[in-house]
C-alpha cells in the first residue's frame, strides 16, 4: 500500500484565499481589469509617451480598483499594471526634468518655445543635440516610471504569424496575473473590459486570444473567485454582440455589454472636456457604483451614458447616418436561450456557421439573430431571445436606419484559428459551470447556525464535479466555507480532516499531513479573519498518475480561535475515489 503521508503531503497544496462577498452587494469593491493592445505606430514602448495609461483618470477608489493589461506588440510581451491615482500628475509634472539643461520647470517636453517673448530670451540657447539628449533622458524617466507599476511582466510572446501559440501564451499570462490579484482582492466583484478593435466570434483583445482560450481564461477566473464575473463590458470594440461572443463569455458572467454594430465614427457637436468625462465609462464607473442600489441598476446607468454621448453628437450622426447602439444582455437568460437555438438549428438542418435563414437575409457576411429566430416561427424561442436583451441605448430616433440590426448577430467565426483553439458550436455548446456541491453542515454544539460549506472534486476548472478520479486526470479541490454571521470579522481556524477507506484519519495542516485520532488536539489548516466566503484550496491542479485504488473522505470545518471546543463542519464529506 502506498504511504498515505507521502501521497497527501505531495499533492495537498495549501494556499488559503478569502472568498468574495455576495453577488449584488454594491457596497462591495470592484476590480476592473482593462485590456489594451499597444502597437509601435501608436505608442512606442520606450518613448515615454502617455496615452492608454492615463485613459482611466481615477485608478483607485473605495468602489473600484483598475488593473491594466497591455499587450506590447513592439517588444513581444504582456505587462500588467496597477497605477496610482496621482500617476498622470506625476507623469506630466513631477518626473524630474534635467536641471543641467536649464529648461523651464514642468515644461512638458524638451523643446523651448520661440524666442518672440522676451522672457524666453533670458534663457541660454540650447543646441539641437542637447535637446535630443534631454528628450532621450526624459523618455527613459517616463518609461521607467510607468514600468515601476507593473505587477507582472511576461516576455517572449510568439510572433503574430503563430496565432495559436500566441493565443496560448496570452492565456497563460493572464491566468498567472489573476492568481496574483485574486488573493489580494478576495472579497471584490470582478469585471473585464477592452479598449480597441473588435469583431464577432468569441475572441478577445483584437483576436489575439482565441475563442477557446478566452473561454479557458474566464473559466479559470470564475473558479478562482468562486462565482461569475459581475460583468464583461465589450461595448467599446466593434461588433462584439454575436451569438458566438455571448456563448463564450456568458457561462462566466452575469451581464454582458456589447454592440452588433461598428462603434464610434462620430464626434460631439460641441466638444467639451466636461461632456467627454461625464460620459466616459472608465471615468464614471466609480460614481455609478456609489450611486446604484443593485448591479442591474449600475449596468443600466452605464448604458445611459452611451445614450447621452449619442445626444451630444446628434447632428454629426444624423448628417453622416452613423448607426450606433449599445446593449445590456442578461447572461442567465442567454444561457437558457442558447441550447434552444441550437436545437432549432439542428431541426432545420442549418449550420452554426451561417444562419437558419440565409436565403431570407442574404449572404452579406452579417446575419441578425432575431431575424433568424423569427424565421423559425417558434414562439417560445422568440420569447426566450427577447429575455436576453435587458436594456439598450441607440440612435434610431435620429434618422431611419438602413441596417437590420436587433442586437445580436448569428454564430460565426471570422478569425481563422483552426479547430484546435476555436469553440466548435457545430459539435456542442460551451459548458455552463455548475456551482460547488452544497454539503450538509453541522456543529459540535448542535445549535442553530447559518454556517454553510460547499465543495467537490473538479477535473475541468469548476465546470463540473465528480468523485471519480482516473490516471491522467488533473484535479482541484477548493471548498468554500460561509461562516456563521456571528463569526464575521473574528479570527477563525480552518480544519481539514481526511479519512481513508480503512477509516484512518489524518489532519491536513499548513505544511504536512499527520495521523489523527479522535479526541486528539487538532492542528488547524490555517488561520484567517472571518469573511462571508472563505476558500480552502486543498488541491490545485494536481495530475493524478495512478497508484490506486484508494478512496478518501474529506471533511472541512472551522472554529473560533478563542473557542476551540466548538467546531462547525461538513457532516457530509467531499468524496474522492482514486481509480
Amino acid at each position: 500500500m502506498l504511504d498515505i503521508r507521502s501521497i497527501l503531503t505531495a499533492f495537498f497544496t495549501v494556499l488559503l484565499l478569502i472568498g468574495p462577498k455576495s453577488l449584488f452587494a454594491l457596497d462591495s469593491h470592484f476590480v476592473m481589469v482593462r485590456g489594451v493592445y499597444v502597437t509601435p505606430d501608436w505608442v512606442k514602448f520606450d518613448s515615454g509617451d502617455i496615452a492608454w495609461d492615463r485613459a482611466v483618470t481615477i485608478k483607485h477608489s473605495d468602489r473600484a480598483t483598475y488593473f491594466e493589461i497591455a499587450i506590447w506588440e513592439e517588444i513581444d510581451a504582456v505587462h500588467f499594471y496597477e497605477f496610482p491615482n496621482d500617476y498622470e500628475d506625476n507623469m506630466l509634472a513631477e518626473i524630474p526634468r534635467r536641471e543641467k539643461y536649464n529648461l523651464v520647470l514642468n515644461y512638458p517636453n524638451c523643446y523651448l518655445p520661440s524666442s518672440t517673448n522676451p522672457y524666453w530670451d533670458t534663457n541660454p540657447k540650447i543646441s539641437d543635440a542637447t535637446v535630443n539628449e534631454c528628450k532621450a533622458e526624459l523618455a527613459k524617466e517616463l518609461t521607467d516610471y510607468r514600468e515601476s507599476f507593473a505587477v507582472l511582466k511576461v516576455a517572449d510572446m510568439p510572433a503574430k504569424s503563430a496565432k495559436a501559440d500566441r493565443s496560448a501564451f496570452l492565456k497563460q499570462a493572464i491566468i498567472q496575473f489573476l492568481k496574483i490579484i485574486v488573493p489580494r482582492f478576495p472579497n471584490s466583484e470582478y469585471s473585464l473590459t477592452y479598449n480597441g478593435h473588435g469583431g464577432p466570434g468569441g475572441a478577445l483583445f483584437e483576436g489575439i486570444l482565441s475563442p477557446k482560450h478566452s473561454y479557458d481564461v474566464l473559466k479559470t477566473w470564475r473558479y478562482l473567485i468562486g462565482k461569475n464575473l459581475a460583468f464583461i463590458d465589450m461595448g467599446g470594440p466593434c461588433n462584439k454582440a454575436g451569438f458566438s461572443d455571448l456563448s463564450t463569455f456568458c457561462p462566466f458572467a452575469n451581464f454582458y455589454i456589447a454592440s452588433d454594430l461598428p462603434n464610434g465614427g462620430y464626434s460631439f457637436d460641441d466638444w467639451t472636456s466636461e461632456k467627454f468625462f461625464s460620459t466616459d465609462m472608465d471615468t464614471q464607473w466609480h460614481n455609478i457604483f456609489s450611486t446604484s442600489n443593485s448591479l442591474l441598476e449600475a449596468m443600466k446607468k452605464r448604458i445611459d451614458l452611451m445614450r447621452q454621448r449619442y445626444l451630444y453628437s446628434v447632428n454629426d450622426m444624423t448628417v453622416n447616418k452613423t448607426e450606433q447602439a449599445n446593449y445590456l444582455f442578461s447572461c442567465a437568460a442567454f444561457n437558457l436561450f442558447s441550447p434552444q437555438y441550437a436545437q432549432a438549428v439542428k431541426e432545420a438542418a442549418g449550420s452554426f456557421y451561417g444562419t437558419l435563414s440565409n436565403l431570407t437575409l442574404g449572404d452579406n457576411g452579417h446575419y441578425d439573430l432575431m431575424e433568424s429566430v423569427e424565421a423559425t416561427g417558434n414562439g417560445s424561442l422568440i420569447e426566450a431571445l427577447n429575455q436576453v436583451k435587458v436594456y439598450q441605448a441607440d440612435n434610431r430616433d435620429f434618422f431611419e436606419w438602413e441596417e437590420k440590426r436587433n442586437g445580436i448577430s448569428t454564430p460565426n467565426f471570422q478569425s481563422s484559428y483552426g479547430s484546435a483553439v476555436n469553440l466548435d458550436f457545430s459539435k456542442a455548446l460551451p459548458v455552463i459551470p455548475t456551482d460547488r456541491p452544497r454539503l450538509f453542515t453541522s456543529n459540535t454544539s448542535k445549535t442553530e447556525s447559518t454556517a454553510a460549506i460547499s465543495g467537490g472534486v473538479t477535473k475541468d476548472g469548476g465546470l463540473t464535479y465528480s468523485n471519480l478520479v482516473f490516471p491522467g486526470d488533473t484535479i482541484s479541490i477548493r471548498p468554500v466555507i460561509e461562516p456563521d454571521k456571528k463569526h464575521l470579522g473574528k479570527l477563525l481556524e480552518i480544519i481539514v480532516i481526511l479519512e481513508s477507506k480503512d477509516k484512518e484519519l489524518f489532519l491536513l495542516t499548513n505544511n504536512s499531513v499527520i495521523p489523527y485520532t479522535l479526541n486528539d488536539s487538532i492542528s488547524p489548516f490555517s488561520q484567517v479573519i472571518g469573511t462571508p466566503r472563505l476558500f480552502v484550496p486543498i488541491l490545485d491542479e494536481y495530475k493524478y498518475t495512478g497508484g490506486g485504488p484508494y478512496a478518501y473522505d474529506i471533511y472541512v470545518g472551522y472554529r473560533l480561535a478563542d473557542k476551540t471546543d466548538e467546531i462547525f463542519y461538513s457532516l457530509e464529506p467531499i468524496k474522492m475515489s482514486l481509480n
